[in-house]
């Protein structure tokens, strides 16, 4: 009981309000993310060490149901109020992967952009 005790004693109020809004996305949702990376990684006819080219994009946003836009930084794939995944290419490469899921706020993913480093 002490130890429960303790434990209650280092949480505040105000941080249970925060956590609840940071973890108001669905893992699930993640998780089918980055397994669409995977499956067009085993599955699809993708040149695994040419740069990021418009057919992987178009590859990677048919797979998810998505529409796809090229802008200057990159690509903008989207999926209206589910998914919204910015690509930044620098060098024909993936610099960066941000994701927003369910209009919530965007947050860098590293696990996808490995994923797309990959192949």
């Amino acid at each position: 009981m002490e130890q429960v005790r303790r434990a209650g004693a280092k949480l505040v109020w105000a941080s249970f309000g925060q956590a609840e809004k940071r973890n108001t996305i669905d893992a699930d949702a993640r998780i089918d993310v980055l397994k669409s990376f995977a499956f067009m990684k085993t599955k699809l006819s993708i040149e695994t060490d040419a740069p990021m080219k418009k057919k992987k994009i178009r590859i990677i946003a048919e797979s998810l149901g998505c529409t796809h836009v090229r802008t200057t930084r990159g690509w903008t794939i989207t999926k209206p109020e589910e998914l919204d995944m910015d690509l930044t290419i620098k060098n024909g490469e993936v610099d960066t992967v941000v994701l927003s899921f369910w209009e919530e706020p965007a947050f860098y993913s590293g696990d996808a952009k490995k994923m797309l480093h990959k192949g």
